[in-house]
């Protein structure tokens, strides 16, 4: 969903241009990046932490 970039202004510039100049990689990795953060998205993480928030709130005679 990107690139390694070093703290050199040529290699960013050169990962600029390499986006500037390929519009089907700067769609794929728009899409990989957007797909990769769907993951956290509230709707997906609120159960997961309604599970820990009850794992933790056990009282502690009840924990196995």
């Amino acid at each position: 969903n990107g690139f390694f970039v070093e703290r050199d202004a040529a290699d960013i510039a050169s990962k600029l241009t390499r986006l500037r100049e390929n519009p089907a990689l700067r769609a794929r990795l728009g899409c990989a990046a957007r797909n990769d953060i769907e993951a956290w998205d509230w709707r997906h993480q609120a159960s997961h932490y309604a599970t820990m928030f009850r794992s933790a709130l056990k009282p502690q005679d009840a924990i196995d």
